[in-house]
């Protein structure tokens, strides 16, 4: 199985977190994929994390 990236094609701005993207799921998955997405955010307006 393979994990979500987290976006939407054709979507710009949107990401998408939560315990369903990537197996096995439950609530840590929930604050990991939270935390990835902060830090691509991060990344992409060049702020520090």
């Amino acid at each position: 199985m393979m994990a979500h990236t987290g976006r939407v094609k054709g979507l710009e701005n949107l990401f998408l977190i939560g315990k369903w993207l990537q197996p096995p799921g439950k609530l840590p998955v929930a604050f990991i994929t939270g935390k990835d997405i902060i830090m691509r955010i991060c990344k992409q307006e060049k702020s520090l994390f």
